[in-house]
């Protein structure tokens, strides 16, 4: 499993994924939530951020395929982080 890393604003836990297409690195909370949009391989460290409408089709197909939330979605410092 891919290594725990800390926030370096509010210190919470964080796995640190290559989105793909794109290759640009998010973190992401480390546990699997019912509302999240991030398709993971926790071992390659890769991930996909999903539309709505694929979550939705995928939860249609009683998918048990765990999904995560990006960590600036829960981050109370995400603000600091956000890019102009």
């Amino acid at each position: 499993m891919t290594r725990l890393d800390n926030c370096r604003s509010c210190k919470a836990p964080v796995v640190w994924l290559t989105i793909r297409p794109g290759g640009r690195r998010m973190p992401i909370d480390p546990d699997p939530v019912d509302d999240g949009n991030i398709m993971a391989d926790l071992n390659a460290a890769v991930g996909v951020v999903m539309s709505a409408e694929t979550v939705a089709v995928l939860r249609e197909d009683d998918s048990d395929e765990p999904l995560y939330r990006s960590h600036f979605a829960t981050c109370p410092d995400a603000r600091t982080w956000r890019r102009t």
